[in-house]
Formats: structure tokens, C-alpha cells, sequence
């Protein structure tokens, strides 16, 4: 078994790039957390060129790794959230991270044209829209939910723009849902010419 290491909550595997969000603060969301039972209310502070993450209305420095185990080790090492990948098991998940003091960066999956997906099929499309939408209505309001990951990589080479709508499309529809946590999604590097970033 693998024991977790400090990383961003945003970590990708070394031959990726390292995506993070660099949020400053010296609050520990532990005893908040514990002590909380209402659903999480997280927002974005912005203040000219500085951006502050707060949760609850505190400051929130991401101090996490990407996993679904080995919470009590990981809040016993000063960590203070976890990211997924997929809404399996979400609802176990975020009760075991709650009891640790843990924020959940909530990852919903999205297919991948590599795999077959084809984003050109309205219907399937859809599909994945309203399977993902299901899942924010049953999880918004739990205390321990940080963020929506709308997607893992699933840019592929980054030029179809297919994708991207779909991408942006859910988002928007989540924050329809709950516009009490952000989204983001986590790309492979930033592409050719940084084309994933600027597409």
C-alpha cells in the first residue's frame, strides 16, 4: 500500500504537468469541519490581482492529494483535503473525509475520445450530462464538499472544441444545481503551443 504524499489537490501523474491552485491562507478547516454539520458554502474572494478561496467564510489553503483512502493519515500529517475522480462511493467518501476534518474536490468522470466517446453525439452527450447532474443534486449539501472536478483529462490533443462546450456546458448546468461550490477541470499538460490552456 502506498502511503500519501503532500501534493497539490490538483495531482497528476509525474508525466503530466502539475496543475494547482495557489490560494494563501493559515486556516485549518479540521475543527470547522467537524464541528459543522451544515452544507459547505464555498466561494472565491477577489481582490485585484489576488484570489482567496474561502469555505465557510474562511480563508482555505489546498493542502491535499488525489485518493479515496487512508484519511486519518492523511489529516494526521496536516492535510486538509482530497481530490476523486469519479462519483463512485461519493456519498461514503465524503461522510469518511467529513470525520477527519477533510474537504472533497469531487471529481465527476468524464469519457474520453480515445476511449470511443464520441462528443459529436448529442445523445450520449446528454446522457453523461444528466447522469453527472444526479449525482451534484445528491451530494451539494454535504459539509464536506470542497469543489466539482468536471472531468479528468478529457481534452485529449485539446483542438476539438466539442469537447471544451460540453466541458463548460455542465459546469454551468452544476452551478444551475448548486452555486455554493466551484468547478474545475484538471487537463494533461498545457498542449502544443499551450492550445489546451488558451482553448
Amino acid at each position: 500500500t502506498q502511503t500519501p504524499t503532500m501534493r497539490s489537490l490538483l495531482y497528476l501523474p509525474s508525466k503530466f504537468a502539475l496543475v494547482s491552485i495557489a490560494l494563501l491562507s493559515s486556516y485549518s478547516m479540521k475543527a470547522t469541519a467537524q464541528t459543522s454539520p451544515q452544507p459547505s458554502m464555498v466561494t472565491i474572494q477577489h481582490e485585484n490581482t489576488k484570489h482567496q478561496l474561502m469555505v465557510n467564510g474562511q480563508p482555505f489553503l489546498v493542502n491535499g492529494v488525489g485518493g479515496e483512502s487512508q484519511f486519518k493519515r492523511l489529516a494526521a500529517m496536516g492535510g486538509n483535503a482530497v481530490r476523486t475522480w469519479g462519483t463512485d462511493r461519493l456519498g461514503e467518501i465524503l461522510d469518511e473525509a467529513h470525520e477527519h476534518g477533510l474537504m472533497v474536490c469531487a471529481g465527476i468522470w468524464l469519457e474520453h475520445q480515445r476511449h470511443g466517446f464520441s462528443y459529436q453525439n448529442a445523445e450520449s452527450v446528454n446522457q453523461q450530462l444528466e447522469r453527472s447532474l444526479a449525482a451534484v443534486r445528491e451530494h451539494k449539501d454535504h459539509p464536506a464538499l470542497l469543489m466539482w472536478g468536471v472531468g479528468n483529462e478529457a481534452e485529449g490533443e485539446g483542438n476539438d472544441p466539442s469537447v471544451w462546450y460540453a466541458i463548460n456546458h455542465l459546469a454551468r448546468e452544476i452551478k444551475k444545481v448548486d452555486p455554493n461550490h466551484p468547478t474545475i477541470t484538471v487537463i494533461a499538460e498545457l498542449g502544443v503551443n499551450e492550445n489546451k490552456l488558451k482553448n
